[in-house]
């Protein structure tokens, strides 16, 4: 590693274009960049680090927007999840009642006809829930 860093810095000034190992491409690559920053003259240097600093603050307000959007969405699944569960609940609460209301009435003997009348479930659909 050190003879490649050695060869980096020695060659540095002869390259055209960067070198085609990549081993070596990713260690040299920082020095590549901050020889290109170290070229620039100082208005164009203060530029270069304002574009940085624009694109650091676009990519942090993008991650932030991002988890926001993220956060949002599990609070908005959450709570549909929840008023399903709810309506659920009502639901087969009020099917319990319903039924303990039907058998409360077969067990006074009183006739399907009034039962259908009071609660509008008919025989049929009772005996094929109740065999």
């Amino acid at each position: 590693m050190l003879y490649q860093w050695l060869y980096a810095l020695a060659n540095l000034g002869q390259w055209s274009q960067p070198p085609q190992d990549a081993t070596l491409m990713d260690e040299v690559h920082p020095l590549l960049e901050a020889a290109k920053i170290a070229i620039l003259n100082t208005v164009e240097q203060k530029q270069y680090h304002q574009i940085l600093d624009e694109k650091r603050g676009m990519k942090y307000a993008l991650e932030y927007k991002m988890q926001q959007g993220l956060d949002q969405g599990r609070q908005e699944g959450r709570q549909e999840g929840l008023d399903e569960g709810i309506a659920k609940g009502r639901e087969e609460g009020l099917e319990k009642a319903k039924r303990e209301v039907v058998q409360g009435m077969l067990d006074l003997g009183l006739p399907w006809d009034t039962i259908t009348k009071v609660t509008g479930l008919r025989e049929a659909d009772w005996t094929a829930k109740h065999p």
